[in-house]
C-alpha cells in the first residue's frame, strides 16, 4: 500500500471506507429501512441541497402544490440515503451477492446488441440507483464508463481500482480521446450525460420545458459510426432491483445535434416521470442559463 494513503488527512475516508464495508453486510430490508433515515437526516442538515432539490423539482413539475414538492422532497432524500449503501454493495459485495439483488433483468437486449458486434452507448440519468447500475452491468459485460471522478484522491482511488478489478474501464468524462478510443473499439460506453458540465461542448435544448445546457457527447459519438444507443436504469423495488434496458432509440443520430441532444433528454424526462423519488435532484442542473438568463438558485 502506498505510504501516502496512510497520512492522517485520509483517516475519516479509511473509517467510511470500513463502515462502508460493513454495512455492505446488513440485509437488503434493513439497508433500505436505515438509508432512509440517513437520507432524512442529510436533508435536515443540508440547507443548500435541500433547496436546489426543492427548486428543481418545482420547476420541473410547476403542477405540483407545495406540499407535493416537499413530499418528493422528502422521499428523494430518502433514496440518496439508501445509495449510501447501495455504493457499499458495488465495492464490496461479491459478484454472486450482487447477483441475488436482481429480481428482474432483461440484460439480453445489450448482449444481443454486443454479439452484434454493434458500437454500443449506454445512455443513464443519475438516478441515485446508478452506481450499483453499473456494478450490475458487470456481471455479464465488461464496459468502458465514462463518469466523474470524486473529489477525494483516496476515495477516487479505491472506487477506481474496485470497479476496475471487475472489467471496467474507467475514463475521466473529460477525456474526450480515451472516451472516443473505447468506443472505437467496440466497449460498451455508458454514458451518464445529465448534469450541468458549464458551456464548453454543450448545446441547450429543452428539458421539462425549460432550455437546459446539456452535452453533446452521445450525439456526436452516433455520428461517427452506426451506434446503438440505448437507455438503461437499475429500478429499485421493494424486494430488489430492476435492470431494465430499452430498445435502441430508433432514427438516431438523424444527424441534426440539436434534435439528437433533444431527443436524449425526453427519454429521461420519461424515465424521472415513471420514477421521479429514485431521481438525483441534489444537483444544480439548470444552473448554466442562456443569454445571461438569472441562475434559478440565486438567493437574492
Amino acid at each position: 500500500m502506498n505510504k501516502k494513503n496512510l497520512h492522517p488527512k485520509y483517516i475519516f475516508v479509511w473509517l467510511l471506507l470500513v463502515l462502508m464495508r460493513l454495512s455492505s453486510n446488513i440485509s437488503l430490508k434493513n439497508q433500505f429501512r436505515i438509508g432512509k433515515k440517513i437520507g432524512l437526516f442529510f436533508m435536515f442538515l443540508s440547507s443548500k441541497q435541500r433547496k436546489i432539490a426543492c427548486k428543481n423539482i418545482s420547476i420541473c413539475f410547476p403542477e405540483k402544490n407545495k406540499y407535493q414538492v416537499d413530499l418528493l422532497v422528502r422521499k428523494s432524500f430518502e433514496s440518496l440515503g439508501i445509495a449510501y449503501f447501495e455504493i457499499a454493495n458495488a465495492l464490496y459485495k461479491k459478484n454472486e451477492e450482487i447477483a441475488k439483488l436482481i429480481n428482474k433483468s432483461n440484460i439480453e437486449k445489450l448482449t444481443e446488441l454486443v454479439h452484434q458486434n454493434k458500437r454500443i452507448i449506454i445512455l443513464t440519468a443519475h438516478f441515485t440507483t446508478m452506481i450499483l447500475g453499473g456494478r450490475a452491468l458487470l456481471l455479464s459485460q465488461n464496459i468502458a464508463a465514462s463518469y466523474r471522478p470524486q473529489k477525494n484522491v483516496l476515495f477516487e482511488k479505491i472506487y477506481r481500482e474496485n470497479f476496475m478489478k471487475l472489467g471496467a474501464i474507467m475514463i475521466d468524462n473529460k477525456n474526450m480521446r480515451q472516451i472516443v478510443k473505447a468506443f472505437m473499439s467496440r466497449v460498451p460506453l455508458w454514458i451518464v450525460p445529465d448534469q450541468d458540465m458549464g458551456l464548453e461542448r454543450s448545446v441547450f435544448v429543452p428539458f421539462f420545458g425549460i432550455d437546459t445546457a446539456t452535452i453533446t457527447s452521445p450525439a456526436r459519438l452516433a455520428q461517427k459510426e452506426d451506434a446503438s444507443v440505448i437507455p438503461f436504469m437499475l429500478i429499485r423495488n421493494k424486494n430488489g432491483y430492476e435492470i431494465k434496458f430499452e430498445k435502441p432509440l430508433s432514427n438516431f443520430p438523424s444527424g441534426n445535434l440539436l434534435n439528437d441532444t433533444s431527443t436524449i433528454n425526453k427519454v429521461f424526462e420519461r424515465q424521472i416521470n415513471d420514477f421521479p423519488a429514485q431521481y438525483f435532484w441534489m444537483h444544480p442542473r439548470f444552473a448554466t442559463r442562456p443569454n445571461g438568463e438569472k441562475s434559478f438558485y440565486d438567493e437574492k
